[in-house]
């Protein structure tokens, strides 16, 4: 009898452990899907502005667009001063993506993955997140009729759309296949289960 009470008290422990481990490692897996998403476009967006603007600004203006689509600051002193510096430029490109519809269609996915882990998780209030993907709504570039992936698919998707975008960036991929690439991993429908 004495071990089953035994029993019964390691499997509420190893329950409770694994409820606080799973709830404690969704975030962290939602952020590092968020950030090969925020990698990607850096790496796209310095790759389109080197001839129109060179090194550094191209850095520093990709830098500011991925931070004004995820309603972040600039870590950098330096990219606080080219952020006050060269508001109106970085709103201007953050608009000129909207007519990519692929990358609309990524910044999509990734907004509306961080507003359901925000929701389900109850930690964070998601109306700062919930009005930043009004803005991008507004700007043309967030679409609200894309399903909301499942945590485990985006993660997995966000790992190949990193490395699409690298081999773009590198030359190994030309301009059509890298967007038929691109909606080819973020399908307007998907299996959730893939």
């Amino acid at each position: 009898m004495i071990y089953l009470v035994i029993l019964a008290f390691l499997i509420f422990i190893a329950y409770l452990v694994l409820v606080f481990w799973r709830k404690n490692r969704i975030p962290k897996e939602i952020d590092m899907a968020l950030d090969n998403i925020k990698y990607a476009l850096y790496a796209l967006f310095s790759f389109k502005y080197v001839d129109e603007y060179g090194d550094p600004i191209n850095g520093y203006l990709s830098a500011g667009v991925v931070n004004y689509i995820f309603s972040e600051q600039t870590s950098s002193e330096q990219g606080a001063k080219f952020h006050d510096e060269n508001y109106k430029l970085i709103c201007s490109e953050a608009r000129n993506v909207a007519k990519e519809e692929y990358i609309c269609r990524v910044i999509s996915l990734a907004v509306r993955a961080r507003i359901a882990i925000l929701y389900q998780q109850k930690e964070k209030d998601p109306k700062e997140v919930v009005s930043a993907a009004t803005l991008l709504h507004d700007l043309g570039i967030m679409e609200l009729d894309y399903e909301t992936p499942g945590l485990y698919y985006f993660l997995k998707q966000s790992v190949l759309i990193l490395g699409v975008t690298l081999r773009y960036v590198k030359g190994e991929i030309d301009d059509y296949n890298f967007e038929a690439e691109v909606f080819n991993i973020f399908p307007s429908k998907w299996n959730n289960n893939k």
